[in-house]
């Protein structure tokens, strides 16, 4: 008879993914989660068109509410279609969430138009500028990938999370294998060398480039490449060693198909 941490190994293991229309509809419920959110929020935000109010008498929606609704249109709907629910509720809720997201962009767009005939060039300017936002495209994002992960990560070892979205053993189409790849995008888009972008110190200011023809001096590729890259990675490798002696301690199930006997998710970051 089969051990408890060979029954859990055998759970985690042997599967062949799923099709990539799937992946992306369960991907989905991200976007127009924030799509939802954001059209929520900005309506909330909105003066009545009778009574177009001022730049700074706009009504902000409280913060405890926007939890709440973001709970609900966002989170919720990406739990639930990482599941065995997704057929036919998450798929059904994706429906709803489009069409009242729709709804209200045009709802808001009408609105829009009736409060801009009676503002100030200076308010239209205004409103416009602080709708502006740096990168949230980014943020939105790096949070959704990781939610998305964290449920599959802790959802993977129960009945509730189909077999055919965890990790894949050597072909095939999973959704955590989606995860897996999107949070090493998500890192380098955000690392220091993306962020900074700098030439090698011995350089001139006309070469500020990420791409350089000639190679620096090896103390100068020391200090400015290698060191900072050990060092943040140190965090990161650490996790990986604890996860690495939490394992073998535990007992817990290895998959050894995904990363081997030692290797982790931490120490591939």
């Amino acid at each position: 008879m089969a051990t408890l941490k060979e029954q859990k190994e055998a759970f985690v293991t042997g599967h062949n993914g799923t099709t990539p229309t799937e992946i992306l509809l369960v991907c989905l419920s991200a976007p127009l989660g924030i799509f939802l959110f954001n059209e929520i929020h900005r309506t909330l935000s909105f003066s009545s068109p009778a009574r177009p109010a001022p730049r700074h008498d706009i009504v902000k929606p409280n913060k405890s509410v926007l939890v709440v609704i973001e709970s609900l249109v966002l989170l919720l709907p990406m739990a639930i279609c990482q599941t065995s629910l997704l057929y036919p509720y998450g798929v059904a809720l994706l429906c709803v969430e489009a069409i009242v997201a729709i709804c209200l962009h045009v709802y808001r767009r009408t609105i829009r138009r009736q409060q801009s005939n009676n503002a100030t060039d200076g308010d239209i300017a205004g409103k416009s500028s602080d709708q502006k936002s740096k990168l949230a495209f980014l943020s939105s994002y790096r949070s959704t990938v990781s939610y998305l992960t964290f449920v599959a990560i802790l959802a993977v070892d129960f009945h509730v999370f189909p077999r055919r979205f965890a990790k894949t053993e050597t072909t095939g189409y999973g959704l955590m294998d989606l995860g897996a790849g999107s949070f090493i995008v998500s890192g380098g888009l955000v690392s220091w060398y993306a962020r900074s972008c700098r030439a090698f110190p011995s350089e001139k200011k006309e070469r500020n480039t990420c791409s350089n023809d000639e190679t620096p001096p090896s103390n100068v590729y020391w200090k400015a490449r290698l060191k900072p890259v050990l060092l943040r990675s140190i965090p990161i490798i650490t996790m990986g060693t604890i996860r690495l002696m939490t394992n073998k301690g535990l007992e817990y199930q290895e998959h050894v198909s995904e990363y081997g006997v030692h290797w982790n998710f931490f120490f591939t970051l």
